[in-house]
């Protein structure tokens, strides 16, 4: 799917929730050829705007065997390293300094990207030189599991923006053992990737567009089942939504798909995917609706991502809901994708 540049950065920014901090990195998203030209002007330019603001300090436990008690004297450890006896004791203490866990994960992200080859040289020099600014900081061994520890408050929140470039960095990376450099993979033909991406990016443009009028999250429905057998119950799967946008009298329960092709062809006939529209009727069917107006009436709508192909379908049912089928063309100038995002929710 062939997705404008410019479009991949309203994706990241809303997918993300970082669509304020991303407004400091000052990048021409359309001047950018590739994905990984895009993620690494915004990296390099948001890391300079953070020099330029001073790096973030916080304290950290740091141990070491010294001539002097700092902090917290470790009897058991300086008896066991003989340390004593060399009138030297092992401690425990706090320093503040930048070699923190979002600094070192932005340091090691920009020495890679120096060694990235199908990136610009200039871009490549800046992340390296950037890299060397990082005085205080440690490199580190980058996992997946490092980016869910990184703790972000009020006053760093500019780093959520560029930790979350970084993991996507991670996750498209590849190292060449031989040469010590990096191959990015184009997350963009990556379809359970980009899913992921989709889904949240259209959750939370709602979130931040319908604020104050639509609560949106997501919703786990119960099965309407009389087993009592709890084995029997704990192999039901889970039901939950993509998102449910609860409105004033109106609820509507949606799901995102990205898929290469939006249609499925059965015996060399176009059709629409049988499980997404059997899934998006299972969570209607499954409502509670005793006494609850909004949940007897609740509306299904499948959204899917394309670059091109529209298609605009209804589909009411006996039970009193409605299942809505649109396409939203993700190559389209971003004020047309704000629009149609929005007239999703008008039509009823």
């Amino acid at each position: 799917m062939k997705i404008p540049v410019a479009n991949i950065y309203y994706l990241l920014a809303y997918a993300w929730d970082k669509l304020p901090e991303s407004r400091f990195t000052q990048v021409n998203a359309d001047a950018c050829a590739t994905p990984l030209d895009l993620l690494a002007h915004l990296l390099v330019g948001g890391t300079a705007h953070l020099f330029k603001k001073g790096l973030d300090r916080s304290y950290r436990e740091q141990e070491a065997c010294m001539p002097a008690i700092k902090g917290k004297l470790l009897v058991g450890e300086s008896l066991h390293g003989l340390a004593m006896l060399q009138g030297k004791a092992v401690c425990r203490y706090d320093v503040f300094d930048h070699d923190v866990l979002h600094n070192q994960i932005l340091k090691t992200t920009l020495n890679r990207l120096s060694r990235v080859d199908a990136l610009d040289r200039d871009v490549k020099k800046a992340a390296g030189n950037l890299s060397l600014r990082f005085h205080e900081v440690h490199e580190i061994l980058l996992t997946k599991p490092v980016f869910s520890q990184v703790r972000l408050h009020r006053n760093n929140r500019f780093y959520g923006f560029l930790i979350a470039i970084c993991e996507l960095l991670h996750d498209n990376l590849l190292p060449n053992e031989r040469t010590g450099k990096y191959q990015f993979r184009d997350f963009l033909r990556d379809d359970d990737q980009m899913g992921r991406l989709f889904e949240a990016f259209v959750r939370n443009f709602y979130k931040r567009e319908l604020a104050g009028s639509c609560k949106v999250f997501r919703e786990n429905i119960a099965w309407k089942s009389a087993a009592t057998d709890a084995k029997a119950v704990a192999l039901l799967p889970r039901m939950q939504t993509d998102m449910t946008l609860q409105f004033e009298g109106r609820k509507i329960i949606l799901e995102t798909k990205y898929y290469k092709d939006v249609l499925a062809r059965h015996y060399g006939i176009e059709k629409l995917h049988r499980d997404h529209l059997s899934q998006v009727f299972s969570y209607l069917k499954h409502q509670v609706t005793p006494n609850n107006a909004e949940s007897a009436s609740a509306e299904g709508i499948l959204l899917y991502a394309t670059a091109g192909q529209d298609i605009n379908v209804d589909y009411p049912d006996t039970l009193g809901h409605q299942i809505a089928v649109r396409t939203l063309n993700l190559a389209d100038d971003w004020k047309m994708i704000r629009m149609q995002l929005l007239e999703i929710l008008a039509t009823k």
